[in-house]
């Protein structure tokens, strides 16, 4: 019975020696998966880090451009203002100028109309004259026909 024990201990030891070494080949073999797996989030986290970088530097460098772009725009705009501020100060003044011709101009047109008004009724004054000394002149020479006959 003892022998019977013996051979029940070993089988058990056995047993259990199989399942302790299956167990560390499922510990190793995991182990190793995360290993591997840790090299590969390393290897992605590095990557990762590279892409950042460039895209930080490839963004600096937009926004350099970017304020070299603005700051010339803002000069253009500047010399935009300056160009169209003096062209209004231009055409205020020939407007102005412009308005003061006009005046000027009615004034001429308004003293040549009181000119011509004034003309006129000096010819109509001549004119009623001269028929009235032709009237008197056609009964003179009418008299003086009347005398000769």
């Amino acid at each position: 019975e003892l022998g019977k024990q013996l051979d029940t201990e070993r089988k058990r030891l056995e047993e259990a020696q199989t399942r302790w070494e299956d167990n560390q080949q499922r510990y190793e073999s995991q182990r190793v998966a995360l290993m591997d797996d840790l090299t590969v989030q390393r290897e992605r986290l590095a990557q990762s880090k590279k892409d950042l970088a460039t895209n930080k530097a490839q963004q600096e460098s937009e926004r350099n451009e970017l304020s070299k772009i603005i700051a010339t725009e803002q000069r253009r705009l500047k010399v935009a203002e300056a160009a169209f501020a003096e062209e209004k100060t231009r055409f205020d003044e020939a407007k102005e100028e412009l308005s003061r011709t006009i005046r000027d101009e009615q004034e001429v047109v308004a003293k040549l109309a009181k000119a011509l008004t004034d003309q006129q009724r000096q010819y109509e004054l001549e004119k009623d004259n001269l028929e009235v000394a032709l009237g008197i002149e056609q009964k003179r020479l009418s008299n003086m026909e009347t005398q000769m006959k």
